[in-house]
């Protein structure tokens, strides 16, 4: 399957291909996710794909995370 997909004219990624990308886990992307992080995503094909401009934000997220080590919930706050 493709690592990229337009949806409304919209290129979106997996999140796997974002953990992919920035050498992370999966389980640690979608918990970003699912504290509303990356926006509005789409469930196609079993899959939950996030718009492909989020790759910014999780790049800051994540060195937020690792770099301040900062924990989720506080990085909610901040980008608030």
């Amino acid at each position: 399957m493709s690592r990229v997909v337009y949806i409304r004219e919209e290129a979106y990624v997996t999140l796997a291909t974002i953990a992919d990308c920035y050498e992370c886990s999966e389980t640690w992307v979608r918990e970003v996710y699912e504290v509303g992080l990356l926006g509005t995503g789409e469930i196609l094909d079993d899959r939950t794909w996030v718009p492909a401009e989020a790759m910014d934000r999780i790049a800051r997220i994540l060195r937020l995370s690792t770099v301040h080590g900062l924990d989720l919930d506080v990085i909610v706050h901040l980008l608030d």
